[in-house]
């Protein structure tokens, strides 16, 4: 695994470019990105007072790595999630927080590794407008359940694969709104219009693949964030037939994998600073009980 610098102040580790509904380009600035000063060209594309930067990934590790799982969640904050919330994600196996002050060099060596990081991107969209990012590969069956204050439900779908869809909104002055849903995509793909956005942000119609979606809001959340920092979600709990088990643990033909969706958001314009965090901004518990 190779070391990157912590003054790295983003997400990427590679150029990259995808097909979601806002507007992605590829962009060569650095291996964790929204670095200006390695920046080979301005981002084109979406504008105005709406106008978001959103930079997403998928780590994994293998299942038995106790980094992503246990120790890094020692220095996330996880009382950013909303009260009324914690418990129903909680019971459906997903966990989420946030990450400020200078990163672990450990968690920057994860999101700089081709290995471990894999297809990061970077996507300028707008307020409202949704973006999906897949987590793991598809499978020939997922399975798992969905608890609700009324009922818990099986969820059962064939040729699937695990996607969150995030929706970012203004939050309090500072902040930004992130709404996440985690949902499937299952069955046989099927040709279907859909909008898109161009690079100039013009709203088009073009035939895409697509297969059916099942919504899963049993493990759906909303939080707010300062620009710059990390929004974490991964799997909690030893359950392995609850949502965020089956959604961020697999076993496939490289063996067994953990993984974590990470978000980082800025409204386009803002000029992150070195690790992109307020030096004013809320610590960690577990920083807090070092000072």
């Amino acid at each position: 695994m190779r070391t990157v610098s912590p003054i790295i102040t983003g997400l990427m580790s590679a150029l990259a470019m995808i097909s979601v509904a806002g507007c992605a380009h590829p962009i060569g600035i650095g291996a964790l990105g929204w670095n200006s000063a390695r920046r080979q060209s301005p981002l084109a594309g979406v504008e105005g007072q709406d106008a978001v930067i959103l930079c997403l990934a998928v780590v994994e590790r293998p299942i038995n790595d106790s980094y992503i799982s246990t120790k890094l969640w020692d220095l996330v904050d996880e009382q950013v999630v909303p009260f009324e919330s914690k418990s129903r994600l909680a019971e459906n196996g997903v966990r989420v927080g946030t990450l400020s002050g200078q990163p672990p060099q450990a968690f920057l060596e994860i999101l700089g590794s081709d290995r471990s990081c894999i297809n990061p991107r970077q996507i300028q969209t707008r307020f409202g407008q949704a973006s999906c990012l897949n987590v793991g590969s598809s499978r020939e069956q997922i399975s798992c359940k969905m608890s609700t204050l009324e009922a818990t439900d099986e969820v059962n779908h064939e040729k699937a694969t695990f996607q969150w869809e995030i929706i970012t909104s203004r939050g309090e002055p500072g902040r930004l709104k992130i709404a996440l849903c985690p949902q499937i995509r299952h069955g046989e793909a099927q040709m279907e219009p859909k909008a898109v956005h161009d690079k100039a942000g013009i709203l088009t119609w073009q035939l895409q693949s697509q297969q059916q979606t099942q919504r899963l809001p049993a493990g759906a959340l909303e939080v707010e964030v300062r620009p710059g920092e990390f929004l974490l979600v991964g799997a909690s709990g030893d359950d392995r037939a609850t949502l965020g088990s089956a959604c961020f643990r697999q076993i496939d033909s490289r063996g067994s994998m953990q993984r974590m969706l990470i978000v980082r958001a800025a409204r386009k314009g803002t000029e992150i600073q070195e690790n992109a965090i307020r030096p004013d901004g809320p610590k960690p518990l577990a920083l807090l009980a070092q000072d």
